[in-house]
């Protein structure tokens, strides 16, 4: 679900029985943000991208992230490219060396506050209402 300037889909395609089929895709959003503090430079805007969500049976995630990645600052001018530590995250970010947030970030489901070792990461996943 494509939506210029709001969310990326890139799908990847594979064939069965002669015919392409789609095997796997990857999705992100953008969320532009303003610099207020601009010391010793002159940008007063950031191209922010964040992860959404993916679908991989044929493409490992480390290779459709490196391509997302490469997309992102390539063809669409993204500044930063983000994601949570949810899902499968965690067999990427090392190695394409995304670095570790500084801030605290709050999970929350139907406004609920998940406690620490309630669940694991890699068992929760995002929805984009």
């Amino acid at each position: 679900m494509p939506r210029d300037k709001v969310v990326y889909t890139i799908v990847f395609e594979g064939e069965d029985t002669g015919k392409p089929v789609i095997t796997d895709f990857i999705s992100f959003y953008s969320l532009p943000s303003q610099i207020l503090k601009r010391e010793n430079h002159n940008h007063t805007h950031m191209n922010i991208a964040y992860l959404y969500y993916y679908a991989h049976t044929e493409n490992s995630l480390t290779e459709m992230m490196k391509y997302a990645l490469h997309y992102a600052k390539e063809e669409l001018e993204f500044d930063v490219f983000n994601c949570l530590n949810i899902m499968s995250n965690s067999t990427f970010v090392k190695e394409l060396k995304f670095g570790v947030g500084d801030g605290t970030l709050n999970f929350y489901m139907y406004n609920y506050g998940l406690k620490e070792g309630f669940m694991q990461p890699s068992k929760v996943a995002t929805v984009l209402v």
